[in-house]
């Protein structure tokens, strides 16, 4: 899964989310990360920030399993 935003600041970002492993809940875990990070970013929350928290939510996430 890719996205690619102009930010705020004039400057392009472009994420790749390729998910933890293969599968469908990989994969959907790739959208959702995705999905987070340009919601984020279009709320107003800085890069880095964002993808502190969608990292910190995936790992979470990945130790429960």
């Amino acid at each position: 899964m890719t996205t690619s935003l102009k930010l705020e600041d004039g400057k392009y970002l472009i994420a790749i989310s390729d998910g933890m492993g293969t599968g469908p809940k990989e994969r959907q875990s790739s959208k959702i990360a995705i999905k987070m990070l340009e919601r984020l970013l279009s709320s107003g929350f800085d890069k880095d920030s964002s993808i502190e928290l969608i990292n910190s939510t995936l790992s979470a996430s990945a130790r429960r399993r």
